[in-house]
């Protein structure tokens, strides 16, 4: 028997944010079998498995209930918390080793947990063809900005579409079925739509993401995807500083803040909060 450790993550309220599962496999005695029962077993979006790291601080696994994930930043925060919840001296820095990236997590003066993101990547043009991608997402074509839409990169593929408004991204309600065969021809793992009017007034952009190759739901708040979407900005030129607020997770009454940091490394963070324990049987 083990125990579950569970967060929200981008948010003070353990009401709201994007829950997280976080399960101590520092004897290694789980293998990636049972790791991905337990997951589906919990059926939170995410899961996190660490253990010992080779040259960082921990290992760490992620699992959707249905697959092993290259990286869940959400998870990566609720992991960071747990461990410096647990440690005696409080870590000003951990560093963690997924697959084959290697990320640092850094605490703020109001604790907030912030990741620094991979090397971001972004293509050159636009490969989506729009017609498709409005079907997939049953909405008209002028619900697009005229803006380009991409597929940007900071440790996973996004396609970053632009939205022309607040009212128009809230009414969006896709065809999963349709929306993952927009995301397998342009390599991208997930949809990310965004538009600059916002519900709370401190923030800079409000956005939704969809990943119809691993969920047939809405993910409630996307860290790695608000980091594409930073490289997005400041790629195109249409970044006009560096701190923004990208408010997510209304749609699924599980509103949260990711406070995204565009510098010589894209970092994302944000709140952290544990709301239950749960046994678990393996």
């Amino acid at each position: 028997m083990t125990e579950a450790i569970l967060y929200k993550s981008f948010s003070k309220n353990p009401e709201a944010g994007n829950p997280a599962a976080v399960i101590d496999n520092s004897q290694n005695i789980l293998n990636n079998s049972q790791m991905q029962a337990i997951a589906s077993e919990i059926n939170l979006p995410a899961t996190a498995f660490f253990s010992e790291g080779e040259d960082s601080d921990c290992s760490v696994k992620f699992f959707s209930p249905t697959a092993e994930s290259k990286i869940c930043t959400h998870a990566l925060l609720a992991t960071a918390c747990f461990l410096r919840t647990r440690a005696e001296e409080n870590f000003e820095e951990l560093s963690f080793t997924a697959k084959e990236d290697r990320y640092v997590t850094t605490k703020n003066s109001e604790g907030m947990v912030f990741i620094d993101l991979p090397k971001p990547w972004i293509e050159k043009r636009e490969s989506v063809d729009r017609e498709s991608l409005a079907q997939a997402l049953k909405v008209p074509l002028d619900f697009f900005q005229t803006k380009p839409i991409l597929v940007a990169s900071t440790g996973k593929n996004k396609l970053i579409v632009p939205i022309k408004s607040l009212e128009s991204l809230l009414l969006i309600d896709p065809d999963f079925r349709e929306l993952k065969k927009v995301c397998e021809s342009v390599s991208a793992e997930g949809v990310f739509l965004y538009a600059s009017e916002t519900i709370a007034s401190e923030a800079d952009f409000h956005a939704r993401h969809f990943n119809p190759l691993t969920m047939d739901r809405e993910d409630p708040i996307c860290g790695v995807a608000s980091g594409a979407l930073g490289h997005y900005l400041k790629h195109l030129g249409y970044w006009k500083k560096n701190e923004y607020i990208i408010e997510q997770g209304h749609s699924t009454n599980s509103p949260g803040k990711v406070y995204l940091e565009l510098g010589d490394i894209i970092r994302i963070g944000g709140n952290v909060v544990q709301y239950a324990k749960k046994a678990i049987e393996y």
